[in-house]
């Protein structure tokens, strides 16, 4: 496996507090691990809708959701639980 890494900021303040995102990103060593036949994933989803989440925080994610599914491979199977 390889695993290769980035910053959200190529500067860091030394003397303000900021936020960095860390990125990491892991793949393949070589290419014929890419051509390993991986077995089906079976993904659930559930998502708040509770007051707390009213609003913008329940855009975000639901914008961040559709994101992360379309980023997903054609060899995941999503399973959307009915709410109660």
């Amino acid at each position: 496996m390889k695993a290769t890494y980035s910053l959200s900021h190529s500067l860091i303040a030394a003397a303000h507090p900021s936020t960095i995102d860390l990125i990491i990103n892991f793949g393949a060593d070589n290419e014929t691990d890419n051509q390993i036949t991986r077995r089906p994933l079976n993904l659930s989803l559930v998502i708040d809708r509770s007051g707390s989440m009213a609003g913008k925080s329940l855009l975000k994610c639901l914008l961040q959701t559709g994101v992360s599914l379309i980023n997903l491979e054609s060899a995941v199977n999503f399973n959307f639980p009915k709410t109660c």
